[in-house]
């Protein structure tokens, strides 16, 4: 079962060359790495506030916050020197982070675009050099979609997301960790609430968005092949007086559409609006 789920993952990675996959794989590490920065930025800003309600109260500071404090060498210094080395080592973990994020996200994009151009070059090339036979055995519009849109799909739509979601996937695992040593109580309730509501949300949502994403791309074609054809028979579509069956055609097929990109688009939605509820009831 759990193959059969990872196939569609599995075919788009097919598409690429092992030179290519490698890269993927690297950057996806990379990516996940990142989640370190994160965490370290995390962790001293609640040893930042620690220290700084302890000082407040003219107590010692004990515990994490302390051990924090000794790992740097700060546990002699004055608080002024230890608010402001924690302040610049959080701002440079965070921002860091957030800074290689972009760079190595847009070199993702960047390099899955241009490869699925390159795809989408060689799959013309493959398609011009078959028989005619073999050439009209699909539609023009089918074709066209399989070597244009089709391949943005698998490029960014899968490979994509999926490398960002396997990136925000290993930052929620690396801060449940550092939670779950710091409050371990905490860790397990947020774990097991989220855990709950994400698996949740995958029963409810998985098959809708796929059943949505075939409906999209039938729509598209029907689409294109409607405009296509009465384009290509106008002065027959004149004579015969059909360009307003035509263009209702056309109409109710893109309002179809609209309607399931809408619903497409809304999905993720959903998961954000249950989440936020669930913090602010929480």
């Amino acid at each position: 079962m759990a193959s059969k789920k990872l196939s569609p993952i599995k075919r788009a990675l097919g598409i690429l060359s092992p030179r290519d996959r490698a890269r993927i794989y690297l950057l996806t590490v990379l990516q996940i790495f990142l989640g370190a920065l994160d965490l370290a930025g995390v962790i001293l800003v609640g040893v930042l506030g620690a220290i700084s309600v302890r000082g407040i109260q003219n107590q010692p500071t004990t515990g994490s916050a302390d051990s924090v404090l000794k790992l740097l060498h700060l546990n002699l210094a004055p608080l002024q020197t230890q608010v402001a080395v924690l302040g610049l080592l959080a701002s440079f973990f965070l921002i860091g982070r957030t800074l290689l994020s972009v760079y190595f996200t847009r070199r993702v994009l960047r390099f899955l675009s241009r490869r699925g151009a390159l795809i989408s070059a060689e799959l013309v090339s493959r398609v011009l050099s078959q028989p005619l036979q073999a050439v009209q055995a699909r539609t023009t519009q089918e074709t066209l979609y399989a070597v244009t849109y089709g391949v943005e799909v698998v490029t960014l739509g899968i490979l994509a997301t999926t490398v960002t979601l396997i990136s925000d996937l290993s930052l929620l695992t690396v801060m449940a960790v550092g939670l779950f040593v710091i409050e371990p109580i905490v860790a397990i309730g947020v774990t097991v609430t989220f855990s709950l509501i994400g698996f949740l949300l995958y029963i409810l949502l998985h098959k809708r968005a796929r059943d949505l994403g075939r409906r999209n791309s039938r729509l598209g074609i029907q689409s294109n092949e409607k405009i296509v054809e009465v384009l290509s028979s106008y002065r027959e579509s004149v004579i015969r007086n059909r360009r307003s069956y035509y263009a209702s055609e056309i109409k109710k097929i893109r309002l179809d559409l609209a309607d399931s990109l809408a619903e497409t688009n809304f999905l993720p939605y959903i998961g954000k609006y249950v989440i936020e509820s669930t913090v602010v009831l929480g």
